[in-house]
């Protein structure tokens, strides 16, 4: 009977790696930006619920500060290999964009304050970082775990939601070019 097992798996395995090595896998842009774009479609149109944080610097932010932006709101933390992946192609992004006049940058964590600090020397990190709660953090980012991206509309509402990443820099900074900037790109013209 073993032996029967033994031969039966061979063959489902060797008939399952010839029928992979036959497909074709479509990495175009217009397949991952669908493969992004899947997750979280539900919460398009919400509204981010209400906030109060501070940055590292004592400033506050609230939900008021949404209103007449176009906002990009990243969640972090340390022992997160995709949020650490991500670190440098949420610093160009936030470089590209920064001087625009309709658009803010938002990146909350539950770190503490001194933890939230050396992540951004040691990462060199050009972009605000805002403090808040591990629940509020699961509250604001509906949920969906770490790290996860959106962008919202002028009336604070979710635009492009994408929760999760890739753990290579190199492929996080792809999926922020072919997903987030062009949707930036248009909402800012």
């Amino acid at each position: 009977m073993k032996k029967l097992m033994l031969i039966i798996c061979c063959t489902l395995a060797s008939n399952f790696s010839s029928y992979c090595q036959k497909q074709t896998v479509d990495t175009s842009n217009e397949s991952l930006i669908m493969l992004y774009k899947l997750a979280s479609q539900e919460f398009i149109g919400e509204k981010v619920v209400e906030f109060s944080a501070f940055d590292l610097y004592g400033n506050r932010f609230t939900t008021n500060d949404l209103n007449d932006k176009i906002t990009f709101i990243n969640f972090w933390f340390e022992a997160c290999p995709p949020c650490l992946a991500e670190f440098e192609a949420l610093n160009n992004l936030y470089e590209k964009y920064k001087c625009k006049e309709k658009f803010q940058f938002f990146s909350f964590t539950f770190e503490t304050k001194e933890d939230a600090e050396r992540v951004v020397k040691q990462h060199n990190l050009k972009f605000p970082v805002l403090l808040i709660s591990y629940d509020s953090s699961k509250i604001m980012n509906f949920g969906q775990g770490f790290p996860l991206n959106m962008i919202l509309n002028k009336e604070g509402k979710v635009n492009l939601i994408s929760p999760g990443g890739p753990i290579a820099p190199k492929e996080a900074q792809e999926k922020f070019n072919i997903l987030f900037k062009p949707s930036l790109d248009s909402l800012l013209q």
